[in-house]
């Protein structure tokens, strides 16, 4: 997403400093697109009596996002078909919420109606430029220090084929 433009967020890769909860939360702000990763075990915690709902940091987004009416997306993984039943009342209405199936062998079509057919947000133009303009960049730095590669080798070469072979014999 990030190549193609789109401004992302995801809290292990993204969030540095500051408090966590409070960036979190500024993050979920910010944003007008929520993907929700759906595996087996993702409400596991939800359901157990033990674990406080306070550090329960997929509920807490969750129910966040929900409260700000964010486009919320779940994207349900290998082996799972919707939503546990008996949600929390303060995520249930999740269970309303349309996503995309994924298909690791069919990732491109996935990938493609996500953005076509779930998100709100666009792709940021002058992002991509950037992006596009790096790869170049990249591109033309790698071609430039493959040719200076090939000419110094093929110049080493003709040097060494021309210069004058010395023997020294013992009289």
């Amino acid at each position: 997403l990030s190549r193609e433009g789109y401004s992302v967020s995801f809290d292990i890769d993204t969030l540095r400093n500051g408090d966590f909860d409070t960036e979190l939360l500024k993050r979920i702000d910010q944003c007008k697109d929520f993907i929700l990763i759906v595996n087996s075990t993702a409400f596991d915690r939800m359901f157990d009596p033990v674990f406080p709902k306070e550090k329960d940091w997929l509920r807490c987004e969750l129910s966040y996002a929900l409260s700000k009416n964010k486009n919320i997306i779940p994207v349900f993984l290998a082996g799972v078909n919707g939503f546990p039943d008996s949600l929390p009342a303060d995520v249930a209405d999740v269970e309303h919420k349309n996503g995309p199936v994924y298909n690791q062998y069919y990732f491109d079509d996935f990938f493609r109606r996500l953005k076509e057919d779930f998100f709100i947000s666009r792709p940021s133009k002058r992002l991509r430029k950037i992006v596009l303009f790096s790869v170049m960049s990249f591109l033309i730095v790698s071609l430039f220090a493959c040719i200076v590669f090939y000419v110094s080798n093929k110049y080493k070469n003709e040097v060494n084929e021309f210069s004058p072979t010395y023997h020294s014999y013992e009289i």
